[in-house]
């Protein structure tokens, strides 16, 4: 498995690439022949990112054998899960102060010139971006570590890292950062503080820890693997690792290619480390809003040949 398969692959193509520490690319999505159908490619329940908490079974079933009445709840309890967590999102982003709203990539004058719905509604939707990144992930071998849980476990998640996935045989670790934005600027300037937490600073070994708090809630092949080879400590699990791949993935408005190549490069870069690998995949797409609009469409219609 080769680095350049994480961002050149049948989900997305890369256009344009600045080799540094940081690789730095402006990619698109393989939408052909439609953004609707490219959709359904990657919305459904094995990537629907809480399923395990309630549905985790339906990952070793398949969803079109069951009764339509289930179906329809399954749907519905998705649907219940989404807006959720989309409120509870809400709650939190309006406390923040204008500082915390800078941590999103805002500029100053945005801040003062919108409100906070306002300015929410230009970063939500982003679990659909995950799940896009996590089909990718899927489709190049790797398996999700943990999903993500719901509220009764107390918090919305047990890793504050997003697409937490391994590949096993090669034994390479992916911690992804996803931004779904309008402002596709503000988006790079958030996930880039997001990748520093991880490559620079302590984030993953915070998140190791609740993977393993949450252990009995971890992909039970992953568990097994960590098991059988003695890993549920850091250091060991850091040790027996061949690569560590963080990646940035962010997807917005489109803006002019040259301003986006100059905001890209401007980017401070980080030290090379040992294992450590670093990519920032930045996708402009014509509407944020139509793409969040079409995997919502797709998600009220889960099924056919999904599982």
């Amino acid at each position: 498995m080769e680095l350049k398969d994480i961002f050149d692959n049948s989900f997305v193509k890369t256009r344009w690439k600045d080799d540094k520490v940081i690789i730095r690319t402006i990619s698109f999505l393989d939408a052909v022949p439609s953004l609707e159908q490219y959709v359904e490619r990657f919305i459904n329940l094995r990537t629907f990112p809480y399923v395990n908490t309630t549905y985790g079974k339906l990952l070793n079933d398949s969803f079109n054998s069951l009764d339509r009445d289930y179906q329809i709840e399954i749907r519905s309890k998705i649907q219940s899960y989404l807006n959720d967590v989309e409120q509870k999102e809400f709650e939190s982003f309006n406390d923040l102060e204008n500082s915390g709203l800078l941590e999103f990539g805002f500029e100053q004058e945005e801040i003062d010139k919108s409100d906070k719905k306002e300015l929410f509604n230009g970063v939500k939707g982003s679990y659909y971006c995950e799940m896009l990144l996590s089909n990718i992930l899927m489709s190049l071998g790797y398996e999700i570590i943990i999903s993500k849980l719901y509220f009764q476990y107390g918090s919305l998640s047990p890793t504050g890292i997003d697409v937490p996935f391994i590949n096993m045989e090669s034994k390479t670790l992916v911690l992804g950062e996803c931004k779904l934005y309008k402002n596709i600027r503000a988006a790079i300037r958030s996930c880039y503080k997001d990748l520093d937490d991880i490559y620079n600073k302590n984030k993953f070994s915070r998140d190791f820890v609740e993977w393993i708090n949450k252990y009995r809630s971890m992909n039970e092949n992953v568990k097994n693997w960590m098991n059988d080879n003695s890993l549920t400590d850091l250091d060991k699990f850091y040790n027996f690792l061949e690569k560590i791949v963080c990646v940035g993935f962010v997807i917005g408005d489109k803006i002019d290619d040259d301003i986006l190549k100059v905001t890209l490069s401007s980017l401070d870069d980080f030290e090379e480390k040992k294992k450590k690998q670093i990519v920032l995949i930045t996708i402009p797409t014509e509407s944020k809003d139509t793409f969040v609009e079409c995997c919502y469409n797709a998600l009220k219609k889960i099924g056919t040949a999904i599982l």
